[in-house]
């Protein structure tokens, strides 16, 4: 069994050798699986591919906007970077640098803006449009 608890099961169907992958439930995955992400939760950052976290650029609690850059994921060489797809704040981070991850894993959770954020940018905007 591999990593994640697999194993390659081989088999023969109407005389023509297979395989698949199969769980061996006798040996327990190197680590839990991930909660997912629910696909129509736009505050649910999921992972879009089967890779490694490289970087984290944000925080809980930390104010983000939409399209701000939350974190990298890298598979093969290649480097992702996943955005905020709305305005709001951090709520939960749920995996470190280092850490592989599965298509659909939660990574982090966005929140609503904190209190004022909104209302201060509006004002210094309204200034900004009337001068």
């Amino acid at each position: 069994a591999d990593e994640r608890g697999e194993r390659t099961l081989y088999f023969e169907l109407n005389g023509s050798p297979r395989e698949t992958r199969i769980l061996d439930r006798r040996r327990a995955p190197a680590r839990p699986a991930r909660p997912k992400a629910e696909p129509g939760d736009p505050a649910q950052v999921a992972a879009v591919l089967r890779g490694r976290v490289a970087r984290l650029r944000v925080r809980e609690g930390e104010a983000v906007r939409r399209g701000q850059p939350l974190l990298v994921l890298e598979a093969m060489k290649m480097e992702t970077t996943l955005t905020a797809p709305l305005d709001g704040c951090v709520a939960e981070v749920r995996v470190r640098e280092g850490e592989e991850v599965e298509p659909g894993d939660l990574l982090l959770r966005i929140g609503e803006p904190p209190a004022g954020a909104e209302r201060a940018e509006g004002a210094a905007g309204g200034a900004g449009e009337g001068a």
